[in-house]
């Protein structure tokens, strides 16, 4: 069989470099993005995966007429070849046959980080909401959206046979199904993005809410302190005149009730404020 795989990358790097590859493959693993290059003899596909931890590596393919190089962490078996036996004996079936197992895998990947986000979205409590969590799968989610684009844009270019190594019409109806899964995904995560932009506009509602609640308490507080500073301070005032310098004050406050009327002057005018005040609805 013309199909090699490797799970690691020193072992695939030798087999490529063996066919006469020159350029630098480890510089295809810190792609983020999906990347494809034709040259005279060969192509070279890279697939990013989405899978957490270690396992979330680049797929590579190199594909030359008579032999195929694959990099991935899925280990291709017999029952995946078996279904494909007839194809994998024409002309470029086993560069086709190992492209589509490789697309296989990659949405498989694709899948599972969907339906983590999915299953957090369906978990999500309004009541108690974790919002650097949320914002962490969005940022997740928008990352997920560009590499199935990323995906799509590639099975298109092949599908129009931009490359001879691959032909899609050996394997047209997996390769119309697997195109169809891939829209559906990217249809799916779509709608999920707009759910979640919704969930941060509803926090971001509740959230002003709050904050005009408390900003609304907060003034009712205010303006009672104001009032009883007002009220307190009538006392003061009238007081105050006691500590003029004249030399004879006006009546009543130069007689024996002088006291007593100044104290029923500030009890009378405080009253009064406070009367007004509650008018106002400042108590």
């Amino acid at each position: 069989m013309a199909i090699q795989t490797f799970q690691d990358f020193e072992e695939f790097e030798a087999a490529a470099k063996a066919k006469g590859i020159s350029v630098d493959l480890k510089a295809l693993l810190a792609l983020q993005l999906t990347f494809y290059e034709q040259y005279e003899d060969h192509v070279i596909i890279s697939m990013k995966g989405y899978d957490e931890g270690p396992d979330n590596c680049n797929n590579v393919l190199i594909m030359f007429k008579d032999n195929t190089l694959v990099y991935t962490k899925y280990q291709f078996n017999d029952n995946d070849y078996k279904l494909f036996k007839h194809t994998m004996q024409k002309e470029y079936g086993e560069s086709t046959v190992a492209t589509l197992l490789t697309f296989k895998y990659t949405l498989a990947t694709y899948q599972r980080q969907f339906d983590s986000i999915n299953k957090f979205i369906d978990d999500f409590n309004d009541a108690n909401p974790d919002v650097d969590a949320l914002e962490s799968k969005a940022k997740h989610l928008r990352r997920l959206i560009n590499r199935v684009e990323d995906l799509l844009d590639v099975m298109i270019w092949l599908e129009d046979r931009k490359i001879r190594q691959v032909n899609t019409s050996y394997v047209s109806y997996d390769y119309d199904v697997l195109t169809a899964k891939v829209r559906y995904l990217i249809d799916r995560s779509q709608n999920h993005r707009q759910e979640i932009q919704n969930i941060r506009n509803d926090l971001e509602v509740r959230s002003t809410r709050d904050v005009n609640k408390r900003l609304e308490s907060l003034n009712v507080a205010v303006k009672r302190l104001t009032a009883i500073t007002i009220i307190l301070m009538i006392p003061n005032v009238v007081a105050g005149h006691f500590g003029m310098n004249f030399q004879q004050m006006i009546i009543p406050w130069n007689t024996p009730y002088g006291e007593y009327a100044a104290i029923g002057a500030s009890a009378i005018l405080m009253l009064a404020t406070y009367y007004y005040m509650k008018k106002k609805d400042w108590f």
